[in-house]
């Protein structure tokens, strides 16, 4: 995708006396060379400048491939729409289609991608040119991609999978799904059989709704002669369902793949699950099983085309290279083309702020945009699935019949989580609380504000969650509710993208109404996290119980098969004791084990993993932070090799037991991503990176660290006998050399120093003899002191 730079103004020019040639013919460099009395006189050599690789380095156009620095603009403001019948390239089954389903126009950026991308398709024996765009949320991308998708596929006589669209989330997805089964609807109604077109084009959805067996049958059939039958045209699916299918569905053939759609291009990137491009691009290129010369000589390569689309899209030509894009040509509505990382432009009529608050005012701020402020949909956006729903339960608590509410999270059924997105559609809910799984290209109608209800991560993750308002021309604000501390950094973000944020104050005097009831929420909140905590709790005792009991029974009934067998030998054959009696003090000790509450019950501790500790913090520190949280056992850091031997020593990772798992939990939900709150200290600033363990023991961390000591151990040993190897080579040199010397002013010019191989021969001998003359039994009786004094004294054992 690199092409070569020969712009006037992209490198530094010679000067024009430079360029001109001398009047002797030579060029400039031989014409400056005088000579002097026989001499030349050669001058001082400037060294050249190299040129800078594409792409690396400074984010100016001048060092960016040709299709990046030129791209066609795209208005950004919605009221420039088009027409329908002004799109001469749109069939008239396609047009016929949009306007039963109600659209009579076609926004900018969908006006300017259909005609390029349809017009690339005119001749077959070319390869199409691939497309990226990055236009503003709610622009329209969908249908951009769609139409001229469509309409190439129904001008095919036959069905064989021709596109593939690629989404990163399920609920985007399904939603991409929906519109485009509305569209074929109404194309297979006005399609007409005099055009030549197909009336019906087979689209699939392939996220893991339904099992990769019932999946597989939706795309091929077996035919009873044993090949394989597709049965879709296109496909709408996951990157990781897309992996699956193209790893375990043996009659899923490629050949004939013509587009490859990818929305949220930018998401899709990051993640890369399974490597599903490599593996498509691995199968594309596949040969024939009984390749031959007809079939090589005729044989033509994949023409498929590639589109990318995102608001976010980046326009870094390194992380675009793994696509392998064919003479690109990039659609863009950005107003600032030369930074490295592209946001599209805010829609034009969103109005964006921010609140400082105390975490304390944040729900109260929610209630107020309902029943003070009057908006009837908001959409508000945590960084967690937990405290999604805890700000809904809360919420609901408050109740008020104005204020209705529900969370909506990966960690629900999909069911469940499309009737949620219906309740709040149709106007059922005022307030949707959801993790940043509903950010992407969502589109949720007449949404009227979106609320950051927790500081976003980055510009990209801003940029999309103020987009699911104000789409499509309509009017909406986006609120962002920051701490005292995140302000700062939250405007530095967002002037790094370009955009301004107008900051809002909420007087106390607002939202004094409402703190009476929204209290007693907050308390009823906590007493049914308690009784839930206890519930669990005593829910896992008994479960604890029973699996003791189910151990006590199945050892009582060994116990008494063994003493039923001896009591067949004795007299009294029932003497073995009961299960119940056998079961009560193996249950007492089960529990000593088991950490203890203040009424007795036995605890489940919760782990809790700091991924990276703070620079500075010690196990002391980390203590005091955690503990507000709830009660702490034991804290472990580990040490990093390179600062193990200094003063002041940096932690790599560490752990932290909490004696109760909800305690873990909320220390999770609370402090991950956040920063630490301590100011002029050496972590001031510095973010906590915390995850919770499911089924992680501290056991598994005392076995980790015996491995790694005995490792260090053994280690240690190896060195210590090397370096023992070493000194006794290095004694033996020294005396072999001192021996030698002595040798020579004894011999004098008649001193021959032996050779190496003689040296090391006679050392082995003397090491033979040494061994012999220690295992030789009459040499031990001689150094024994009682058989010298027998011998010579003649008493017993007296010299």
């Amino acid at each position: 995708i690199f092409q070569e730079i020969d712009e006037p103004n992209a490198y530094p020019k010679a000067s024009i006396d430079e360029a001109k040639p001398s009047a002797d013919g030579l060029d400039n460099g031989e014409a400056q060379q005088a000579s002097v009395g026989g001499f030349t006189l050669v001058p001082d050599r400037t060294r050249k400048r190299r040129r800078a690789p594409l792409g690396v380095g400074s984010a100016g156009s001048a060092y960016r491939p040709e299709w990046m620095r030129r791209p066609v603009a795209i208005d950004n403001s919605l009221d420039a729409s088009v027409p329908i019948d002004s799109i001469d390239c749109l069939s008239e089954p396609i047009r016929s289609a949009l306007r039963s389903t109600g659209v009579e126009t076609l926004f900018p950026v969908q006006a300017t991608s259909v005609p390029l991308v349809l017009a690339s398709h005119r001749y077959s024996w070319t390869r199409p040119r691939d497309f990226a765009v990055c236009a503003a949320t709610g622009s329209g991308k969908t249908l951009a991609y769609l139409l001229p998708a469509l309409q190439l596929l129904a001008a095919c006589k036959t069905v064989a999978l021709r596109c593939i669209i690629v989404l990163p989330v399920r609920d985007l997805a399904m939603q991409v799904h929906q519109v485009c089964l509305r569209l074929l609807a109404a194309l297979s109604e006005g399609a007409a059989d005099s055009d030549g077109c197909r009336r019906q084009i087979r689209c699939q959805l392939l996220v893991g709704e339904r099992s990769l067996e019932k999946e597989r049958h939706q795309l091929v059939r077996l035919m009873s002669d044993g090949s394989y039958r597709p049965l879709a045209d296109l496909v709408i699916c996951t990157p990781g369902r897309l992996a699956d299918h193209l790893l375990n569905c043996p009659g899923l053939s490629l050949a004939r793949l013509r587009m490859l759609i990818i929305d949220e291009a930018d998401r899709v990137m990051a993640e890369q699950k399974q490597d599903w491009f490599g593996l498509l691009e691995r199968l594309l290129d596949k040969p024939m099983p009984h390749p031959s010369i007809h079939s090589w000589l005729h044989a033509k390569p994949p023409h498929l085309q590639k589109l990318l689309l995102s608001a976010t899209l980046t326009h870094n030509p390194e992380l675009l290279q793994r696509f392998r894009l064919h003479n690109p040509l990039l659609l863009t509505a950005t107003a600032e083309s030369d930074k490295e990382l592209e946001v599209s432009a805010a829609p034009g009529r969103l109005s964006e702020f921010f609140v400082q608050l105390k975490p304390s005012q944040k729900p109260l701020f929610v209630i107020h945009l309902v029943l003070g402020l009057g908006r009837s949909r908001v959409l508000c956006f945590t960084n967690s699935r937990e405290s999604a729903h805890r700000l809904a339960s809360l919420i609901t608590l408050f109740a008020d019949p104005r204020v209705t509410c529900e969370a909506v999270s990966a960690r629900l059924p999909v069911p469940k989580r499309a009737r949620i997105l219906r309740r709040f559609s149709t106007g059922q809910l005022s307030v949707l609380v959801c993790s940043d799984s509903m950010a992407r290209g969502m589109d949720l109608p007449s949404v009227d504000a979106v609320v950051c209800y927790d500081r976003p991560a980055s510009l990209r993750t801003y940029v999309h969650r103020a987009g699911r308002t104000a789409r499509a021309g309509r009017a909406g604000a986006a609120y962002t509710l920051l701490e005292r501390r995140e302000v700062l950094h939250f405007r530095r973000m967002l002037s790094a993208g370009g955009r301004q944020v107008r900051e809002v104050r909420l007087h106390g005097s607002k939202t004094k109404r409402y703190e009476a009831r929204y209290q007693t929420a907050l308390n009823r909140l906590h007493e049914e996290q308690k009784a839930g905590e206890s519930a669990v709790e005593a829910a896992s005792e008994d479960q604890s119980k029973d699996q003791n009991k189910k151990t006590a029974n199945k050892s009582s009934m060994k116990k008494r098969k063994t003493k039923e067998d001896k009591s067949k030998e004795t007299t009294n054959p029932q003497s073995g004791m009961s299960a119940d009696e056998a079961a009560e003090p193996m249950e007492e000790e089960l529990k000593e084990e088991l950490p203890k509450s203040s009424t007795g019950k036995s605890l489940k501790p919760g782990i809790v993993y700091l991924s990276s500790v703070p620079h500075g913090m010690t196990v002391k520190l980390v203590r005091e932070h955690l503990s507000p949280y709830g009660k702490l056992g034991r804290v472990f850091l580990q040490v990093e090799e390179a600062s193990a031997r200094k003063r002041w020593r940096l932690y790599s990772e560490g752990w932290a037991e909490f004696l109760r798992r909800s305690d873990a939990k909320r220390c999770v939900a609370s402090l991950n991503a956040t920063e630490v709150a301590d100011k002029k200290k050496p972590w001031a600033g510095q973010l906590w990176n915390l995850r919770y363990l499911p089924g992680f023991a501290w056991t598994d961390i005392t076995y980790r660290e015996a491995n790694e000591k005995a490792v260090r151990n053994k280690r240690l040993a190896m060195e210590i006998q090397q370096a023992r190897r070493i000194g006794k080579l290095y004694k033996e040199s020294l005396e072999q050399s001192k021996s030698q010397e002595r040798a020579k002013q004894a011999k004098g010019d008649q001193f021959r120093p032996l050779p190496e191989l003689q040296r090391v021969e006679q050392r082995r001998r003397r090491e033979r003899r040494s061994r012999k003359g220690n295992n030789d039994p009459e040499l031990q009786a001689v150094n024994n002191p009682t058989f010298l004094a027998q011998l010579l004294g003649g008493g017993r054992g007296k010299s």
